[in-house]
């Protein structure tokens, strides 16, 4: 399971995919669903965020022979592999099937693995070419993201007004909105101290449960008011430790945002991200 913008997790994505897993199932009375799953809920499959995650975890997996010769793999369509050059989807493509594991794409139901890939080779030019289309569409959205985030940085150095998204512990005048204050200062302060991402992550449900409680595994909601809410894992909390938002910053733009922290605490923060 994975899907890229934190926006899509309060969409359709999830449930389509799950949907299909279980229409797939059903076809397949004789293989049984393993307890094993792995999701990646509003990472980039384009900028490989994900093989730091449960993708990583899922080829991880295969490696320890936790998922063996016979075993299938669901993926959605071909881009939920990943959206990263072809070749390196080929080599991701090659640690699956070489051991024995069968790729499902669920929207055409074709089946990939090492005797159908060796035995058609355009079946494998076909997956190839799936991988290349996947990466180019992401890459033209990923200039043109670009380019906005150019011209609205010239504007806003310029004193213009620029629309912007922000972070969840601002207000839409761009005011530290207090509640969420303390959450940010104690995730700096426990990193401060020694805690590890995954530590952080479980403090943050035991702590708020009214704005963090409703999870899936390594993964939760975070409840924002007035806003949908935000998909959470280990990797988010990262992103939060290092982005200067926290201290004002809007990209390299200082002053724009009310700060939530002291930028002392912020760049001892950022050299203990450096020495770990």
């Amino acid at each position: 399971m994975r899907f890229s913008s934190q926006r899509q997790a309060t969409g359709a994505s999830f449930d389509r995919q799950m949907e299909a897993i279980h229409e797939w199932k059903d076809d397949h009375q004789e293989v049984e669903i393993s307890g094993h799953s792995f999701e990646d809920l509003g990472l980039s499959g384009f900028k490989g965020e994900y093989l730091d995650n449960a993708f990583g975890r899922l080829l991880l997996a295969i490696k320890r022979r936790k998922i063996v010769s016979g075993d299938y793999i669901l993926f959605e369509v071909v881009d939920r592999l990943g959206r990263l050059k072809k070749m390196d989807m080929v080599d991701i493509l090659k640690q699956i099937v070489d051991a024995g594991v069968t790729i499902v794409t669920l929207d055409d139901r074709n089946e990939y693995n090492l005797e159908k890939l060796n035995n058609d080779q355009g079946l494998l030019a076909s997956l190839v070419g799936k991988f290349e289309q996947a990466y180019n569409y992401s890459k033209v959205l990923s200039e043109r993201i670009k380019h906005s985030w150019k011209r609205r940085k010239k504007i806003a150095k310029e004193g213009g007004f620029v629309k912007m998204r922000t972070p969840f512990w601002l207000d839409k005048e761009y005011k530290v909105i207090p509640e969420y204050a303390s959450i940010i200062e104690s995730i700096f302060e426990w990193y401060l101290l020694g805690d590890g991402q995954r530590l952080i992550h479980r403090r943050l449900t035991k702590n708020w449960p009214e704005i963090f409680g409703d999870g899936f595994r390594d993964e939760f909601l975070l409840k924002i008011k007035g806003n949908k809410s935000k998909i959470v894992n280990c990797g988010t909390i990262k992103k939060w430790l290092a982005n200067k938002a926290v201290i004002g910053f809007w990209g390299d733009i200082p002053g724009v945002y009310e700060p939530v922290i002291s930028e002392g605490l912020f760049y001892k923060v950022q050299n203990a991200l450096r020495e770990n």
